[in-house]
């Protein structure tokens, strides 16, 4: 089998949002410090050894992190006609993440593996596209 690679990064964003149609506490508005690990994979390195430079993988992740950090997500017209859930900010960011890679000039062999969320301790979503 050929060798993979996975390169991550953590970060974080503060956001809170509601849950429509939810019978729970979750339905009045709430906020989490929402981490955030970020895994890409590629089966060969560039020329200088990497998969991707981290402050590259920390620069595209964060323009997309800003876009929900310190926001009321129910707000965002991402979230306008579905649950601003853990699982649909980790397919937001995916999304996101994975297209800003895919125009990044080095990402031939780049994949975005998955997107990890915590919205609490205890809580996490895992999100990949395989």
């Amino acid at each position: 089998m050929p060798a993979k690679y996975i390169v991550k990064i953590k970060t974080y964003f503060a956001a809170a949002h509601n849950l429509r149609r939810y019978d729970g506490a979750c339905s009045g508005i709430h906020g989490h410090n929402w981490h955030v690990e970020v895994a890409v994979e590629a089966r060969k390195l560039d020329n200088l050894g990497m998969v991707i430079d981290y402050d590259i993988l920390k620069e595209i992740t964060e323009k997309n992190i800003k876009i929900v950090d310190h926001s009321y997500l129910n707000e965002l017209e991402h979230f306008k006609d579905r649950n601003p859930t853990a699982e649909n900010v980790a397919e937001f960011l995916y999304k996101n993440i994975q297209n800003d890679i895919n125009n990044y000039k080095n990402s031939n062999d780049i994949k975005l593996k998955y997107i990890n969320i915590c919205e609490t301790n205890t809580n996490y979503v895992n999100y990949s596209e395989d």
